[in-house]
């Protein structure tokens, strides 16, 4: 999201990166195993290991974050969740005001500052992130609950999920962003699909 921003604002010296890669983005997709969701959530400050509910996100489950610029040039975040269930009604949530950090609402720089104490440090050493707990969970190495009615997933026999300790985050919030956007506004999603594929 950043290197989207610094783009549409004109602040990156690299121009051919943001006219063949940043520029024409509109839509950007992660996919990867309920286990990394449940993580992602744990970094997120949510309480539970699929949001607001124990066990692991559902197959084909959808987590989508928006950066949104009105035309003043300031910033805001959108999260949404898209829990698929086993029945016909899915509905897509807006979760940022659940974020921890972004309780009235995000920046950019806001969003970025809450999430620095989840990202490697980038020596290389990401062996030291294993065994992290989640939730608060007090024993070394744990896996979420699973719900009753949540289909066996092929990674509950894997390792724990992992993440960082969450660090104390303290910063003042901005309200939440209500204004309407214009037509010089852009809009950039960052999906996040779990795809879990049964043996066949």
């Amino acid at each position: 999201m950043r290197a989207k921003y610094d783009c549409y604002t004109k602040k990156v010296t690299n121009k051919h990166v943001c006219r063949h890669w940043m520029d024409p983005l509109k839509y950007y997709v992660w996919s990867f195993h309920d286990t990394t969701l449940s993580s992602l959530f744990s970094t997120l400050g949510f309480k539970r290991s699929n949001y607001n509910e124990d066990g692991y996100p559902q197959y084909s489950s959808c987590a989508t974050f928006e950066l949104w610029v009105r035309d003043d040039n300031s910033t805001y975040i959108k999260a949404y969740y898209l829990p698929l269930t086993n029945t016909s009604d899915h509905l897509i949530e807006e979760v940022t005001t659940e974020i921890s950090g972004c309780e009235n609402g995000c920046t950019l720089d806001q969003f970025e500052q809450r999430s620095q104490p989840f990202k490697p440090n980038g020596d290389g050493d990401t062996a030291a992130l294993c065994n992290t707990n989640l939730f608060n969970d007090t024993s070394s190495s744990t896996l979420p609950t699973k719900a009753a009615s949540s289909p066996t997933s092929p990674t509950e026999a894997a390792s724990s999920p992992t993440s960082p300790t969450k660090a104390a985050l303290s910063q003042t919030s901005p309200s939440k962003a209500t204004s309407s956007l214009s037509s010089n506004q852009f809009l950039i999603s960052i999906g996040l699909l779990v795809y879990v594929f049964k043996n066949l």
